[in-house]
């Protein structure tokens, strides 16, 4: 039996709102940050998530997938940063 989850525009705001703080305590807490260096993160994050295709993740599993989207989304902004800047390799503070 499939269920549908809505995810609602609520919902979204209160996911973005929670997402945003712990990117900005992770920024703080890492002091100097690289894409390998969290694309490694992911990496080993990943390995460790345990989900067999159930309906919902288990608390450890959510907690990881929580972390693989903040060090995914710390790696895009740098990009994004040396994008914008013009320049080949970047450490981001």
């Amino acid at each position: 039996m499939n269920t549908m989850v809505i995810l609602t525009p609520a919902l979204i705001e209160s996911t973005v709102r929670a997402f945003r703080a712990e990117l900005e305590s992770h920024l703080a807490k890492s002091g100097s940050v690289s894409i390998p260096g969290e694309v490694q993160l992911c990496r080993n994050m990943l390995k460790q998530v345990l989900h067999r295709g159930a309906g919902v993740l288990s608390a450890k599993d959510e907690t990881l997938m929580w972390g693989v989207g903040l060090s995914a989304v710390v790696a895009v902004m740098i990009s994004q940063a040396v994008h914008g800047i013009g320049i080949s390799k970047s450490d981001v503070n």
